[in-house]
């Protein structure tokens, strides 16, 4: 199993599609069932568009398919239901494939490429004998298979590329990009795309689509104003358990749109099927056991109304935790 670096603005890693009205002002949540709209026959179709650009076999040479296709119901982030076709594929000793299409829209929402063994790549790049390609190689190729897979810009909605950068290992490319409406990024619809860094072959991508709709982007509410509305929703120390948890610096403070999931009201994820253009404001946060001092070692998110002001949610990211022990009084001690 390959190791992924998955980017730290994606909090979500589940991949989700939702329908959502494309209203401009204000949005009213999606009732109507998600039903299928794409038949088992235009999936083939895409399936052999894909597989092809990408060098891929689809029949064996007895006339048989490389790969099965299924349906699966599973529920979206609005807790509505969400039908996929779900496709299988093997290259017997070489590598398996699956991708995801969404049977309501038809956007493919992920592809993955497993090898059998050892990545080629991999041991070259070890081995010294081969160079990576250059980044400018590989946004070309990116944006290639952006245009295989259909996954362009709708209407409005523009897909920005974000970073491109090496792996450790250096056998493996990672291309970000990000829908924006109006020059503001959302802050969690994008596609990540895993390219080999020698040969340029796509090995993944994620197109994350959580059901993008425009929002009305005026900015009433400054940064330093987010960031005192933010401070008081925190409202100083919090408990938990035996420790003391104390929010510090501010990391970033970024105007982006959102999906508003109310964590800082009910301490619970409920997210509703609209967005705003919020300040997206992450702090650091520490903790500190009875009186000691704090030791900032993670961050938390909050996402505040950029017209209103209003909380509109946020969450804790990057947590990297810390480990207790006990010294020689018998009393809890930071490590």
């Amino acid at each position: 199993m390959r190791k992924k670096y998955f980017i730290s603005c994606f909090i979500i890693i589940t991949i989700i599609s939702g329908t959502v009205s494309l209203v401009l002002g204000e949005q009213q949540p999606e009732d109507k069932k998600i039903t299928k709209k794409i038949s088992k026959e235009i999936v083939s179709s895409m399936v052999e568009k894909f597989t092809k650009s990408c060098g891929i076999e689809t029949k064996k040479k007895d006339g048989t398919l490389t790969y099965r296709l299924s349906e699966k119901q599973e529920k979206n982030k609005w807790g509505k239901d969400n039908f996929v076709y779900v496709i299988s594929g093997e290259i017997p000793e070489k590598f398996r494939y699956t991708m995801k299409i969404n049977a309501e829209s038809g956007i493919l929402e992920s592809y993955h490429k497993r090898f059998e063994s050892s990545h080629e790549t991999k041991n070259a790049v070890k081995s010294g004998n081969v160079t990576p390609k250059t980044k400018d190689e590989i946004a070309v190729l990116g944006q290639k298979y952006l245009e295989i897979f259909e996954i362009r810009p709708q209407e409005d909605i523009g897909l920005k590329l974000k970073e491109i950068f090496l792996t450790s290992e250096q056998d493996e490319y990672v291309l970000t990009w990000y829908r924006t409406y109006n020059d503001y990024e959302f802050k969690s619809e994008g596609v990540v795309m895993y390219l080999d860094s020698i040969t340029g072959d796509i090995l993944s991508i994620n197109n994350i689509y959580e059901g993008v709709a425009k929002c009305p982007t005026e900015v009433k509410i400054t940064k330093e104003e987010a960031i005192e509305i933010a401070r008081k929703e925190w409202g100083g120390a919090r408990r938990e358990g035996n420790y003391v948890l104390v929010i510090g610096t501010v990391e970033s403070a970024e105007l982006k749109i959102v999906h508003p999931n109310y964590f800082w009201k009910y301490h619970e994820f409920r997210n509703e099927n609209r967005t705003r253009l919020a300040w997206v404001i992450i702090f650091t946060e520490g903790h500190r056991l009875k009186e000691k001092e704090a030791k900032y070692d993670s961050s938390v998110l909050f996402y505040i109304d950029a017209s209103t002001g209003e909380v509109l949610g946020g969450d804790y990211s990057n947590f990297i935790g810390w480990e207790i022990i006990k010294d020689e009084g018998g009393e809890g001690s930071e490590k």
